[in-house]
């Protein structure tokens, strides 16, 4: 329904241990409107996972690559429930966020395109306009790496992996990225929210996360993939 510009910028402490973020957001009549947030090792690092410090019921989980998500690893699916799923290679990076509202009813979803520093270097198109569905064709290998919720990183080795036909809301975002995801979470079902990237014809990343019929997480995934 909107499109606009925006920007994260973090600075840190020399030891890395202190981080204040700044969030600039472009609005269609050129203002601009900022937020901003501070966290830090003791404060905000948990058993199970990194403390949101705006919304201190998500926690934040990342792999080494820079694929990462916000989530509640608990939920309960009558209450407001938000995910950001990120994936990157280099200075080049996005995330699809969602929010479900009361009732677990999916309210809105957000691609978020980001290059680091120029944006002129930027690959990522200016398209905003849901694609036609497609899909990634054809056989994919590559390593499965599972996060668990409490912190436990199994690297499942060499895997497979296709295209398949699934029930969940599917949403074909610009620059070949898809997002797959409940269009409402149901008390007692099992859900997965993925998100899919296909970098280009020969590589594919994949993250998600699985949760339980009780709303619990049971395991990130992320999986790095080639033809």
């Amino acid at each position: 329904m909107e499109s606009f510009e925006s920007s994260r910028h973090f600075t840190a402490d020399a030891a890395r241990n202190e981080v204040h973020q700044c969030n600039r957001y472009c609005d269609a009549d050129g203002k601009n409107i900022f937020e901003e947030w501070d966290y830090n090792v003791v404060d905000h690092s948990r058993s199970d996972g990194f403390a949101h410090p705006a919304h201190y019921a998500m926690r934040g989980f990342a792999f080494d690559d820079g694929a990462a998500t916000w989530l509640i690893p608990s939920l309960d699916v009558e209450q407001f429930a938000a995910f950001e799923l990120f994936l990157a290679k280099g200075d080049t990076r996005h995330s699809v966020g969602l929010v479900y509202g009361q009732r677990g009813t999916l309210v809105r979803t957000a691609s978020i395109r980001a290059h680091r520093e120029s944006a002129s270097e930027s690959p990522w198109t200016k398209a905003i306009a849901q694609m036609a569905p497609w899909q990634p064709d054809g056989e994919w290998q590559g390593e499965e790496l599972l996060l668990r919720p409490d912190l436990s990183l199994v690297t499942t080795g060499t895997m497979t992996w296709t295209w398949a036909e699934c029930k969940p809301l599917t949403v074909f975002f610009p620059d070949n990225i898809i997002l797959r995801c409940p269009a409402r979470l149901v008390l007692g079902q099992a859900f997965s929210v993925q998100v899919i990237w296909m970098l280009n014809q020969v590589e594919l990343q994949l993250i998600s996360a699985d949760y339980d019929s009780a709303a619990d997480l049971v395991a990130l995934r992320h999986q790095r993939l080639s033809r």
